[in-house]
């Protein structure tokens, strides 16, 4: 009996669920005619009609389409080319095809036209018959499309009942943060950032990819390299909700060697040049004031022409410290100089206050030849004493000339070699890391 009653079950169930698959296909083929018959219905009253949709005559274009969760907005940013970054007004211009997608369920298909691609091109001034999100760009100063005949723009009617709109544009934004302390070996990030106005992000969710290909980038004084947003910077704080965002970090790092060939190699060379001064004698000063105060001359000169292209920074650059670096060097090898000439001078005056003590000879021919005889034999005695101090004192300024030139042949290049070691350690090392 159960045997019985086990095989009449499972015969009733088979029954009834190849009934019930029966019924569901009977029920998809009436439903046919039905969705056709849907876009001609919706072409009788709809509001907007093309040969590829049908906005209904309920559709409303200030209330997003109705879905279970968050709406989800999908961007496809390839980027082109950075065109400008202006440093001193920290601003930087991207050049990309921005699209933008989003479900829109409340419009009607012509299931006659050809899906074979899975999209199909409109209008694009049609977008204004639409919903569409209100997405903000975050720091933006302009946002400009460029025409030719009319603007360059795209948008795609996809299959899945959802929307594409794609413009060419050029977006100009803020870059916050721009810090010059290690002007010329700086490094910037500068964020650009999508999020809704209005939406908050449990009724709008962003996501996206973009791309980037270097081979279109014109030559720019930066390196150019495109990351992911940070999670902690995928959501925007308001003041009583929280939105959604998507974006990308862009790092440009401004190139050195520029600035080496045009700045560092030539002030670096005119401070090796001053040293050629300790080894010219003392005695020549015109040449070695002239070479000193040439060369003090020119790095002030082109202090002034480099540092008048800074970008405005809160406290003194990596260049500029560079640059008074090299004028301090030059000048304290004239000063080095001065000294000697100071202590000529104050040797010369020693010298000339001894000599005051030589008796004067005048012959007096009211006198007598012997008192002339004898005037004459203490001055030949006198003579000698005052020659012989003269001479030590000579050589004793060329002593300390010598001297002090000599270790001044060691003590610059010690300087200057030691200056350089810690300056592009620090800039390079431990402020780039």
């Amino acid at each position: 009996k159960l045997i019985l009653l086990d095989s009449l079950l499972q015969e009733t169930m088979y029954t009834s669920m190849s009934s019930i698959t029966e019924t569901i296909l009977c029920f998809l083929i009436m439903l046919e005619p039905r969705v056709a018959g849907r876009f001609e219905d919706c072409v009788a009253t709809g509001q907007v009609v093309s040969d590829v949709f049908c906005l209904p005559a309920n559709y409303r274009k200030d209330v997003p389409p109705p879905t279970s969760g968050p709406l989800n907005v999908f961007f496809k940013l390839p980027v082109t080319e950075i065109s400008e970054i202006d440093d001193k007004k920290s601003q930087i211009t991207i050049r990309l095809a921005y699209k933008i997608r989003w479900p829109e369920h409340r419009m009607v298909l012509n299931d006659s036209s050809d899906w074979s691609e899975g999209e199909i091109n409109v209008r694009p001034d049609m977008i204004e018959h639409f919903w569409s999100p209100d997405i903000i760009i975050h720091d933006l100063v302009r946002f400009t499309k460029p025409e030719v005949l009319n603007e360059v723009a795209a948008l795609e009617i996809i299959r899945d009942h959802s929307i594409n709109y794609k413009v060419r544009s050029d977006i100009t934004i803020v870059c916050k943060g721009m810090l010059f302390l290690q002007y010329p070996m700086d490094s910037h990030s500068c964020f650009f950032k999508l999020s809704s106005y209005g939406y908050d992000e449990e009724k709008m969710k962003l996501s996206g990819k973009f791309s980037y290909d270097s081979s279109n980038q014109r030559t720019l004084s930066f390196n150019v390299e495109f990351k992911e947003l940070a999670l902690d910077r995928r959501h925007w704080a308001g003041a009583t909700k929280n939105y959604s965002v998507y974006g990308m970090e862009i790092v440009f790092t401004r190139s050195l060697t520029p600035f080496i060939l045009s700045v560092y190699l030539p002030t670096g060379m005119f401070v090796i040049m001053s040293w050629v001064s300790f080894f010219i004698p003392a005695d020549i000063v015109q040449a070695r004031i002239v070479l000193l105060i040439t060369l003090c001359l020119v790095l002030i000169n082109m202090f002034n022409s480099t540092t008048s292209n800074i970008p405005v920074a809160s406290s003194v650059t990596a260049l500029e410290i560079w640059f008074l670096a090299c004028i301090f060097l030059v000048f304290l090898s004239l000063v080095e100089y001065a000294f000697i000439l100071k202590e000529t001078v104050r040797r010369k005056k020693r010298g000339r206050r001894k000599s005051s003590t030589l008796p004067l000879i005048k012959k007096d021919k009211q006198k007598n030849s012997h008192v002339l005889k004898v005037q004459r034999s203490q001055s030949m005695n006198v003579l000698p004493q005052f020659e012989m101090n003269y001479r030590s004192s000579f050589n004793h300024n060329q002593d300390i000339s010598v001297k002090l030139d000599n270790r001044s042949r060691i003590i610059f290049p010690i300087l200057f070699s030691c200056f350089n070691a810690g300056y592009w350690i620090y800039f390079l090392v431990f402020t780039l890391s």
